[in-house]
């Protein structure tokens, strides 16, 4: 038999796990700074819009008085072209880092 309390105690802990990277994504989108958001597999470059429990969602932005749309670059290493699409939405538990935007 399975103490519902703990398992109570487990969820909130899963639920803080992503609570300071929340912060700072939500810092970025409160500045309207242009972000970059890392996976293992591929960063994306774009405006923070949306901060939810559990995913972010970058949008295209200005910059410089230079609209740009949401970058997406694959990080294997090779010359793939850019992806560059109106709206991203990255699961918390994927990001593995979080810098200033590159929209050049």
């Amino acid at each position: 038999m399975t103490d519902n309390h703990d398992h109570d105690k487990h969820h909130e802990h899963d639920e803080d796990e992503f609570a300071g990277l929340r912060e700072l994504l939500n810092d970025y989108k409160e500045l309207g700074l242009p972000t970059a958001v890392w996976t293992k597999e591929f960063h994306a470059d774009g405006i923070v819009r949306h901060v939810g429990e559990f995913f972010v969602t970058l949008v295209p932005g200005i910059n410089n008085g230079s609209t740009f749309g949401v970058q997406v670059e694959s990080n294997d290493g090779s010359d793939a072209d850019v992806d560059l699409v109106n709206k991203m939405h990255i699961l918390l538990r994927k990001i593995v880092g979080v810098s200033d935007g590159d929209t050049d």
